[in-house]
């Protein structure tokens, strides 16, 4: 008895621990990056599995005003605008800190896409955008409040931030706390795939 008294204050304390320590963001390098487009390792958002997160930022995409501009932070090999290519756009921006996943989204023909190999927290827009787009990639920032008020400067009125995180609890939900405080929701959604038992958080902000 007394073992699992033990074994369950000790469960307590790493919760708590967890749930009060600061935000610690996933870190990668550059070369990593690199390395694992190189290898093809990032198809796997192309899968069905990530059908149905994919699905639905191309449905709030395909609702916004005709010649919208998109800002795609953290594009990778332009995944999301394969997917987007049919709507009816005026531009779209795609940053990524990979030159080989930018190498790859600029085989893709369209002259209404510019690709940019960047750390997104050093890219500064030269327009304002009707959306900027976080699809999985804030959890990599180290400061990802300052990131995404920085970036609030480069909407149009009326315009909307859209981030999608995975349903990590002990990470990004310290972020969704940040930007809850700073930030009015205006759509959110939680996209479940049962096979893989994952989830994902998608919400608009303005």
């Amino acid at each position: 008895m007394l073992n699992y008294l033990k074994l369950f204050k000790e469960l307590i304390i790493k919760f708590l621990k967890s749930y009060f320590t600061s935000y610690k963001p996933l870190s990668k390098s550059k070369m990593e990056w690199d390395l694992e487009y190189k290898s093809l390792k990032w198809n796997y958002l192309e899968n069905l599995e990530e059908i149905g997160r994919n699905s639905l930022i191309v449905s709030i995409l395909s609702r916004l005003p005709k010649g919208f501009d998109i800002l795609d932070l953290g594009c990778g090999q332009g995944t999301l605008f394969k997917l987007s290519q049919h709507l009816n756009f005026n531009r779209y921006i795609g940053i990524d800190i990979s030159e080989i996943a930018i190498e790859l989204a600029n085989k893709i023909n369209d002259e209404r896409a510019k690709f940019i190999c960047m750390d997104l927290t050093k890219y500064i827009p030269e327009q304002r955008f009707d959306i900027i787009i976080f699809n999985e990639v804030l959890y990599y920032t180290d400061d990802p409040l300052k990131v995404v008020k920085m970036f609030r400067n480069f909407l149009k009125n009326e315009g909307i931030i859209l981030i999608s995180m995975w349903n990590n609890k002990q990470r990004n939900n310290k972020i969704w706390k940040l930007l809850k405080k700073n930030f009015n929701v205006k759509l959110e959604y939680i996209i479940k795939e049962n096979r893989s038992r994952r989830s994902w958080i998608i919400k608009a902000i303005s």
